[in-house]
């Protein structure tokens, strides 16, 4: 007979070894938190959904590394349900500005960045495709700041995209590329487009997560959780916009994507 230890195991949850190493409905991750960490949480989907709300993306930016703090395992599936409901009524709110034709390419890019993303996941783990996606991402914002402003191609939509489905499947952080990709667009067709984008890439990237066995219901109640935070966020981000749709907008999507590849990068390390 073995013998059972008691002690906390990865998620924080106390229970019996090797009880945890083996039953797989282990999930700690929103009953084990506490309020000041779930409040802090809340803080932070309030910051990201701000960030969103202005820019078109950025929001897991600040949620993800609150995440990584106190509720670890929740990353990807919380941020992906914290942002569906979230990117649907900004695509609703710009809808008038949409880019049909370039949403159709950032999605055909996303389909099979998803399922690369989700297959990636149960080989190598997400550290290693997070710092590969943030030192891609830090180049393409190189590239993008170096050229200048200049009119996207059909082709880099279809390349955001991709990219976009692999990073946003494994580490939730997918929004940077096709920001960049939209960085030279006035603000509300770079919000309507990448929000409806986003919004579908956000569904597939949860089934390609789940079918890929990585969905437990702690996490998924965190984000349900988070919902009411990141709309507050969203409302207050919107009322931001009038002072970014000027010149500031294109620096500040290259701001937060090179934020968002630093961040990337630095998790995967270490």
């Amino acid at each position: 007979m073995r013998a059972q230890v008691s002690a906390r195991c990865g998620r924080g949850c106390q229970t019996t070894f090797p009880t945890c190493a083996v039953v797989p409905d282990c999930q700690p991750v929103f009953d084990d938190l506490t309020t000041i960490e779930l409040a802090l949480c809340g803080i932070a989907a309030i910051a990201g959904a701000v960030i969103q709300g202005t820019v078109g993306f950025g929001y897991a930016l600040v949620v993800v590394p609150a995440l990584l703090l106190f509720a670890p395992e929740a990353v990807p599936v919380t941020p992906l349900v914290v942002a569906t409901p979230m990117v649907m009524v900004q695509a609703v709110a710009e809808r008038r500005a949409l880019d049909l034709a370039g949403f159709a390419r950032l999605t055909a890019g996303r389909i099979p960045g998803t399922a690369l993303g989700a297959w990636v996941l149960t080989l190598v783990g997400p550290s290693f495709v997070a710092a590969a996606a943030g030192a891609l991402l830090l180049c393409a914002v190189a590239a993008s700041a170096f050229r200048g402003v200049r009119a996207t191609s059909r082709g880099l939509e279809v390349v955001a995209g991709f990219a976009s489905g692999v990073a946003g499947t494994v580490g939730a952080v997918g929004g940077p590329y096709m920001g960049l990709a939209y960085a030279d667009r006035p603000g509300p067709v770079l919000r309507a487009t990448i929000s409806l984008a986003f919004a579908v890439g956000v569904v597939l990237s949860l089934a390609a997560v789940g079918i890929a066995g990585e969905i437990e219901p702690g996490p998924v109640r965190l984000g349900f959780a988070l919902v009411p935070f990141t709309f507050l966020g969203l409302w207050l981000g919107r009322r931001l916009t009038g002072a970014l749709d000027g010149g500031l907008l294109r620096p500040a999507v290259l701001a937060f994507a090179g934020a968002a590849g630093t961040f990337a990068l630095v998790r995967g390390l270490l």
